[in-house]
């Protein structure tokens, strides 16, 4: 997948998750299943269901690639946009603030594009 095409269906998944989730979640955060339905429905099968960790996997070339490795991080297509991106942080973690982690792709993404 192009880099190009990864930002494109990331952000289409995120926009669908941000519609379908409230604000933020301190337990039990639907947003996984979110993914997986989603990548279900348009036929993806991918590593940890994102297209940036996907990217990164393949270009790396690592046969054991998993979040938070040199892989991941030295590959992640976010991370040239923004080096101190981390889709766990506190203020935009994709899980627990999903809304605020669309945002902030969304940010990414106009930046990238200049």
């Amino acid at each position: 997948m192009t880099l190009d095409k990864t930002w494109e269906e990331c952000l289409r998944m995120w926009k669908w998750i941000d519609s379908e989730v409230e604000e933020s979640y301190d337990d039990e955060s639907p947003v996984e299943a979110l993914k997986e339905d989603w990548m279900e429905k348009h036929g993806h099968d991918i590593v940890y269901n994102c297209f940036f960790c996907e990217y990164a996997k393949v270009k790396s070339g690592v046969k054991n690639f998993y979040y938070g490795n040199d892989a991941c991080h030295d590959f992640c297509p976010v991370l040239e946009v923004d080096p101190d991106f981390d889709c766990c942080d506190d203020d935009c973690n994709f899980e627990s603030n999903p809304k605020a982690f669309y945002r902030k792709l969304v940010e990414l993404n106009k930046k990238r594009l200049g």
